[in-house]
């Protein structure tokens, strides 16, 4: 069963980067190699690609795993300067989506809610489920509602 669809941002600047990412994976605090991913990255020029299969389980929100789909949307953390980061200590906020990744996400979703049977109650940010960077999945979610 299905609870819902959990939004992300790639913390890469591609699709592409975001790919290899997945197929690298990552080491956990024991050394083992960990490899995550969701169903579908948005790249910013809008252009989607599914990673996964919608039966298949990916490994992208800790509690989430097994009843939602995972949405990656390509985009950086940012400083206070507006320079890409990758250190906590200095991010403010996350790039904004361009208007080719609204139009997508917003279509993906619409597709995703109906086809499952969710509503809008049903969208999660990633860092509101598990723990991760704060506003990640919000800025997504801010940036798609007046859409929806």
């Amino acid at each position: 069963k299905l609870d819902g669809i959990i939004l992300h941002r790639t913390v890469t600047k591609t699709t592409s980067s975001t790919i290899s990412a997945f197929k690298a994976g990552r080491k956990n605090k024991k050394g083992k190699v960990i490899y995550y991913g969701t169903h579908f990255i948005v790249g910013k020029d809008g252009v989607i690609t599914q990673t996964a299969n919608l039966n298949y389980k990916t490994n992208h929100c800790t509690g989430w795993n097994s009843k939602s789909v995972g949405i990656e949307v390509v985009g950086m953390p940012v400083d206070i300067d507006g320079n890409s980061t990758v250190k906590d200590s200095e991010i403010v906020t996350w790039e904004t989506l361009t208007d080719e990744q609204n139009k997508s996400v917003v279509c993906l979703l619409k597709l995703l809610l109906k086809h499952y049977g969710l509503s809008k109650s049903n969208l999660h940010c990633h860092e509101n489920e598990a723990p991760k960077t704060a506003g990640e999945g919000k800025v997504v979610l801010d940036s798609i509602t007046p859409y929806l």
